[in-house]
């Protein structure tokens, strides 16, 4: 059976779906292949993220609405049979007629817009090992933000809550939180000659707001550095540079400052990582009461008493893809759950390729224990060893201390490639905040956390 909507006078029951071409523009695929009921979709033309679940409407035909002068109020389409998307691919989306029907090579079908924020199934049955059941829930997900930012963190201004934010573009944002939309407050662009890696933001200074740290990278001269912004009127105003690689991480629920430095001294080196204090108007390093190796990297780092004994262990991300824990005592303990060295994001350093790690963020659940989440992503098909940082979807698992080792507590996929984790706190939400971009170029940032 098809349905066709048409334009006819005085009848209660008239459906007409029109849209004016200059102001609202539909999101559109086309059939490139059919195989019974199910056909292939070409979604490079859609700018907004394609998710399975989301419906379609195959286009039979299209007629130019005009009035009483000739002139052109928008187009009629005329629909037939309706879709759902069940599966996401990066150029492609494979979809289910609800009934049956021919289509042709390249015939459109028209995305069905979402009024309101996505609703997020919980996930209730991943398995990330034998006989265990994930825990882990999409708490919440905000509306895409249109281009791709590298990092996401919370931080309230005024008492309202904000997201920071990295772009691509080289540029620092911050965005209002207004339900499930983000709007834009301000924004800082940063020199071409320099590059932001990524950005974190905590209240070091304790002055009631956040600051917000940035990590650049010059390459002519091959330094990274961290630039100091706050928000002053609501504008971002820079108010200093740390020589570290400065990230923000969390201990016991409270913003801490961690930082390391690069340099190139036959062959790429780094330092220990140090904890960074704010003292009588200056930023300055100090040592952690654990040693980790020169391997470990700042923008995993994470600092907690794991084990209870009064003593603070730290926890990581290696290039090899562990997650490594140091107890205080000195033992070492690894989470092989997942590849933890699948960023995205790489420094070309004198020649050297360096990968930025994804944080690990940890935190209380709420028997008082630590938890913590880590994120992998899955390479393009055809990437060989993700080399290029290239990606196509995500992965994250939250593990825990069982007072012998690293445990899973669950994990979730997610359908853009993950930029960046941080702790967050959002209504009755305690969990990670990712960053995730699609490959249309449009940001989601989603809540996860245990159930």
């Amino acid at each position: 059976m098809v349905y066709i909507y048409y334009m006819k006078k005085l009848l209660s029951t008239l459906i007409i779906f029109t849209f004016t071409t200059s102001l609202f523009a539909a999101d559109i695929a086309y059939v490139a292949k059919q195989e019974g009921k199910t056909v292939y979709l070409d979604i490079t033309e859609i700018k907004n993220p394609v998710y399975k679940g989301d419906k379609l409407k195959l286009i039979l035909s299209e007629e130019e609405l005009k009035n009483h002068k000739g002139e052109s109020l928008g187009v009629i389409y005329k629909y037939g049979a309706a879709a759902e998307i069940t599966g996401v691919e990066e150029k492609y989306a494979v979809a289910e007629l609800a009934e049956p029907y021919k289509t042709k090579q390249g015939q459109k079908l028209e995305l069905e817009k979402q009024q309101t924020a996505r609703p997020v199934p919980a996930v209730t049955s991943a398995t990330i090992a034998a006989e265990e059941i994930s825990n882990v829930e999409k708490a919440y997900k905000f509306n895409p933000v249109k281009e791709r930012l590298i990092s996401g963190s919370f931080l309230n201004i005024n008492g309202v809550a904000h997201i920071a934010a990295a772009a691509a573009s080289n540029k620092i944002k911050i965005f209002k939180i207004n339900g499930a939309e983000l709007e834009p407050v301000t924004e800082y662009s940063v020199p071409s000659y320099k590059e932001i890696i990524t950005a974190s933001a905590g209240d070091i200074k304790q002055t009631g707001t956040a600051q917000i740290f940035a990590v650049i990278y010059e390459s002519v001269s091959n330094k990274v550095s961290t630039v100091v912004f706050e928000i002053k009127d609501n504008k971002l105003e820079q108010t200093g540079v740390l020589k570290h690689i400065a990230k923000v991480s969390t201990r016991d629920g409270k913003d801490v400052l961690l930082g390391q430095e690069i340099y190139f001294h036959n062959g790429l080196k780094t330092t220990q990582v140090n904890e960074i204090v704010y003292e009588k108007g200056k930023f300055k390093a100090q040592k952690t009461s654990v040693k980790a190796g020169m391997n470990a990297s700042v923008f995993s780092f994470s600092i907690a008493d794991f084990n209870k004994d009064k003593k603070d262990d730290v926890l990581f991300a290696t290039t090899y893809g562990k997650v490594n824990l140091y107890l205080n005592g000195g033992k070492k303990i690894a989470f092989t759950s997942g590849d933890f060295s699948t960023t995205p994001k790489r420094i070309a350093f004198a020649g050297n390729i360096y990968r930025v790690l994804l944080p690990v963020p940890v935190f209380k659940n709420e028997q008082g224990n630590y938890v913590f989440a880590a994120a992998e992503n899955t390479a393009k098909l055809g990437i060989v060893a993700d080399s290029f940082g290239a990606y196509q979807k995500g992965a994250v698992y939250f593990g825990g201390w069982n007072d012998v080792t690293l445990a899973g507590l669950g994990k979730t996929e997610t359908d853009g490639v993950i930029y960046d984790l941080s702790y967050c706190e959002y209504g009755a939400s305690k969990g990670v905040l990712a960053t995730l971009v699609y490959d249309s170029d449009n940001t989601v940032f989603e809540i996860f956390k245990l159930k």
